[in-house]
């Protein structure tokens, strides 16, 4: 299809549609990048909520096991490996 483009509102509508086109298009070459920035910062929000609730935990079963046998206490390893998840 060959436009007429010597008519100025045929070459405004043309240029309209280009710039239309030219927005959409690098739009979504960064989206990609945006995406992958997105998962990241999920990955490491999750992490962070996940292990600090895990060192939380841990941390209070440390507490109420030395408490419970009067200051004697076993080798951090043997409560870890003891630990059920």
């Amino acid at each position: 299809m060959i436009v007429d483009y010597t008519n100025s509102k045929n070459w405004k509508n043309y240029q309209k549609r280009l710039k239309k086109f030219e927005k959409r298009r690098s739009f979504f070459s960064r989206l990609q990048i945006i995406m992958i920035y997105g998962g990241c910062f999920l990955f490491i929000v999750a992490a962070i909520f996940f292990s600090g609730s895990w060192i939380y935990a841990y941390l209070s079963d440390i507490g109420s096991y030395s408490e419970n046998n009067m200051g004697i206490s076993e080798p951090v390893s043997h409560r870890i490996a003891s630990h059920q998840f």
